[in-house]
Order: structure tokens, then C-alpha cells, then sequence
């Protein structure tokens, strides 16, 4: 077999969770009753075999361990496990009423779930962040290769070589060479060989470059060997659109056509958590603001706060405000990119600043007047966009979107030193549509880079 110890990790998590759910029921039994000799008396003997019962029951119906593990993140575990409990508390609830067995101690089950919740908690943090460990060693890697080269699938090797956590081995690719990526193979028949040669687990397939007879030609061979395809579909020319994807029956449709007040309730929605967000930055933030514009100035001579021109939402240009960073005088002779530790311009405490984010901390003030949102592609000043179309003329798309504090290029990349690396951070913001679960997601990495300090 294949991987033979990856079919283990459902049956592990079922065994722990059911083991861990008995001992929360015993121990709120006894921490209540200061006694556990009398449970196996009627009526608690059957309180403990229905809490069994409905627990299996969910497990089978709502398969709660069928993750991949590009999804396996603690924050998707919690919430799936929490969802679970929830369906349990809610149908154990409901026998409650509908018995009226109200000789059940409701303490007794509050107990039990909230301790089954923290035991089920540490169990979790523990099991992923072991198993990331493992793959990090360098065990249970999963290889994949690509079929097809094109902007995507640069962007699919750079995830997985940021995230080795998630145990994908780049393989190699196949179709026209391109110098943009690693490891050619061939072309798109020396694939059909090569996958079933070198237990190859992923395919991606970069749709533009693939016709539908070759896909299905790959999509039935992967199925005799247990592997798996995923499709690269390109939206960046629709992203500005607010693509949707709809289903007719079982037919996918994407439309691209606005609408009206799903754009006004995204938009209204947005602003709101926007000026909400920004106002009680500022007014909790500002004993930090005060430290850190005291350092700057204690640290060299300038200027506290530095504007500069960017430009925003539909090619508008606005004044964006950071903590200074640089020397005064740094763009004397003109627009220049930071090329990070050996910019001699970024003054010592500018660094920290920069790896922080905390110089970008005044632009909550830009967010509060309307000029930026939170979330949002990076605004750029006109001189680098210039050259940024010249090369890669979907950047305007981004201008169709109100700039931020943070964005997917921000955070998964990070500051640019050249028109290249621009360019590479585009495709990153190009993905991004405005939904506010992805803003929280977006703005808690941010929170996490800034304390760690690994900015770019």
C-alpha cells in the first residue's frame, strides 16, 4: 500500500475523542457527586450509554475527521470538533426535555462538555503540531508534480515550499519548458509514465494549457493508482469581477456579472468593520503609538510621521502616513525599493520596525478616513506601477479594489526589492476577494507576523 499508516490517523482520533468524552463524563460525575462508585446504577449507567450512542452516531453521519491536510489547521479542527459537540449538547438537550429527566444533573453534563472540550482542545494542538513536526523530518511527504507552466503554478511551488509543514515534495512538471520553474520533465505524454513510475500522489493541471481529451486521459489513469488531480483554474482576469460560482443542477457556471446589492452588502459590511476596526485601534493603540514615535525620533533625526504618495481605489491618489523608517533624505535621487537588511537608507530601529509592521500602524488613520480598508491589495506609488503594467498589465485590476493595511501578498510574501518580486506579490493580491471571514483570516496572520516579527 501506498501510505500505510495515513488510513490510522481516523481511527486514532475516533479512539482518543471517545476515550477522552467517558472521562469527562466520570470525572464531572464524581468532581459533582464526590463519588464514582454509584454510577453504574440506573439512571446515570444510561446517561453514560447515550452519550455514546448520539457520539457515534455523529461521527458516522457528520464524518468529522475527513480533512485533507491542506485543511488540517488547528482553527479547522476546533471548529469542526466544536461543531460536534455542539449537534451532541443540542440532541442530549433534546432528550432531556422530551423524557423529562430531570434527575440528571445539569452541572454534571456542563462539566462534562466543558472538560471534554479542553481535553479535546490539548488533544488536537498536540496531535498537529506533532504530526507537522514529523513531516518536517522529512516523513510521511507527499510528491506531486504539475502539468502545465504558468503563473499558478510558480504560486503552487512557493505554497508549498512556505508551508513544508503540510509534507508536499515538488516533482517536477511537465509540458513547454519554462525557465520560471524547477525540474522539467518532459513533455505532457512523458507524464502518463512518469506518474505511475514514481508514486506520485497530487497532479495539478494548469487548465490553460491542457485540452479536455488529455485531462481525462490523466483523470482515468490516476484512478487505477490512487492519485489524485486538482484542477489550476486561472480567475485573474475575472477577479475584479467578483466571480461567483454557480450551480445549475450539477452544472458549474461561473458568472461574472455584478451584483448590485451583493456588492452594496459586501461593500457596506466592509466600511463598517473597517471604521469600527480602525477607531478602536487607534484609541486602545495609542499608548504604543506614543512609544514607538518617541523611539523613532530618539533614534534619528527626522520627522516622526512620513506621508508619501500612493495610489488607490480606481487609479485615485492619496497620502499614506507610516512611522518613519528611513534616514531623511532617502529618496534624494529618487524612487528607490528597500532591499531589506542591506538597505543602509532603514535606520536600526526602522528594522525592527519593518519586521514588525509597526511602522504601518499610522495607516489605521487611512482606513478611518476612507482612503484604505483593512484588507486590501498594497498601494503603490505611480512610478512603480508604470513599470509593473509594462510587464504585467493585469495589475490595473487591482486598482478595482480599495487598498489595505494587509493583504494576501503581505502576508505570504511580504515587501518587494524589485519590479519582479512586485510582480510576484501581484499574483498573490490578484487572488484575493473581498469576504470577511478572509479578512479575519488575513488579519490574524498579520497579528501573528507582527508578533513573531518574521516580516518580509
Amino acid at each position: 500500500m501506498k501510505h500505510r499508516y495515513s488510513s490510522f490517523l481516523s481511527p486514532i482520533h475516533i479512539i482518543v475523542d471517545t476515550l477522552c468524552l467517558n472521562f469527562s463524563f466520570l470525572l464531572s460525575y464524581y468532581l459533582k457527586f464526590n463519588n464514582i462508585d454509584e454510577i453504574s446504577k440506573y439512571p446515570y449507567i444510561i446517561l453514560l450509554l447515550l452519550v455514546n450512542l448520539i457520539w457515534v452516531t455523529l461521527l458516522v453521519i457528520t464524518t468529522p475527521y475527513k480533512e485533507s491536510r491542506i485543511n488540517s489547521s488547528i482553527n479547522q479542527a476546533l471548529t469542526s470538533f466544536l461543531t460536534t459537540i455542539a449537534l451532541h449538547a443540542a440532541i442530549t438537550a433534546f432528550y432531556w426535555f422530551a423524557t423529562q429527566a430531570y434527575y440528571y444533573s445539569r452541572i454534571q453534563l456542563m462539566g462534562m462538555y466543558l472538560i471534554f472540550f479542553s481535553s479535546g482542545l490539548v488533544w488536537r494542538v498536540l496531535f498537529i503540531w506533532a504530526i507537522r513536526q514529523y513531516r518536517l523530518q522529512g516523513f510521511n511527504i507527499r510528491k506531486y508534480i504539475i502539468l502545465g507552466a504558468g503563473d499558478l503554478s510558480s504560486l503552487i511551488i512557493k505554497y508549498h515550499e512556505s508551508h513544508p509543514e503540510l509534507g508536499y515534495q515538488y516533482d517536477g512538471y511537465f509540458g513547454s519548458m519554462d525557465e520560471s520553474l524547477p525540474l522539467w520533465r518532459g513533455d505532457y505524454e512523458d507524464a502518463k509514465q512518469y506518474v505511475e513510475n514514481n508514486n506520485i500522489d497530487y497532479i495539478y493541471c494548469y487548465l490553460p494549457k491542457l485540452d479536455n481529451q488529455y485531462l481525462n486521459e490523466i483523470i482515468n489513469q490516476t484512478r487505477k493508482i490512487g492519485c489524485e488531480v486538482k484542477l489550476l483554474i486561472d480567475f485573474n482576469g475575472f477577479i475584479s469581477n467578483k466571480v461567483n460560482i454557480e450551480y445549475h443542477d450539477f452544472i458549474p457556471v461561473v458568472n461574472v456579472s455584478h451584483n448590485f446589492f451583493e456588492d452594496y452588502k459586501i461593500n457596506f459590511f466592509k466600511r463598517s468593520f473597517d471604521i469600527i476596526f480602525s477607531f478602536i485601534a487607534l484609541i486602545a493603540g495609542s499608548p504604543l503609538f506614543i512609544i514607538i514615535a518617541i523611539t523613532t525620533k530618539l533614534t534619528s533625526k527626522g520627522s516622526v510621521i512620513y506621508s508619501q504618495e500612493r495610489i488607490g481605489l480606481l487609479g485615485k491618489p492619496f497620502k499614506i502616513y507610516k512611522f518613519r523608517s528611513m534616514y531623511v533624505g532617502s529618496e534624494k535621487n529618487g524612487p528607490k525599493l528597500s532591499n531589506g537588511k542591506a538597505d543602509l537608507r532603514i535606520t536600526p530601529w526602522g528594522h525592527f520596525m519593518r519586521k514588525t509592521r509597526l511602522d504601518e500602524l499610522p495607516q489605521f488613520w487611512n482606513v478611518l478616513i476612507g482612503d484604505m480598508s483593512m484588507v486590501g491589495p498594497r498601494p503603490e506609488r505611480q512610478f512603480f506601477i508604470d513599470q509593473i503594467v509594462q510587464i504585467a498589465p493585469e495589475y490595473i485590476n487591482l486598482l478595482k479594489t480599495k487598498p489595505g493595511i494587509t493583504s494576501i501578498g503581505q502576508v505570504k510574501y511580504g515587501y518587494a526589492s524589485d519590479i519582479t518580486e512586485m510582480i510576484e506579490r501581484m499574483n498573490y493580491d490578484l487572488t484575493y476577494r473581498p469576504s470577511f471571514q478572509q479578512d479575519i483570516q488575513l488579519i490574524s496572520l498579520t497579528l501573528k507576523v507582527m508578533v513573531l516579527g518574521k516580516g518580509k
